[in-house]
């Protein structure tokens, strides 16, 4: 602790300067999860896309005669 008091911050400062690292942290984390989530749901929202332009396709190519 002695050799943060010769930058001049106490312990208050130091008691932020967790806070904020643990808050962003924190953040980090949950914007991972947000990203992962959506990577999932674009990966699925497109294999639906495929999916359906395949049923679609093969309507028309066997459900017209």
């Amino acid at each position: 602790m002695d050799f943060l008091r010769q930058f001049g911050l106490t312990d208050l400062d130091l008691l932020n300067l967790t806070a904020i690292a643990v808050a962003l942290l924190v953040l980090l984390g949950l914007l991972r999860t947000v990203f992962r989530l959506t990577r999932s749901i674009l990966r699925m929202g497109c294999a639906i896309l495929v999916f359906g332009a395949a049923i679609l396709f093969l309507i028309s190519l066997y459900g017209s005669g």
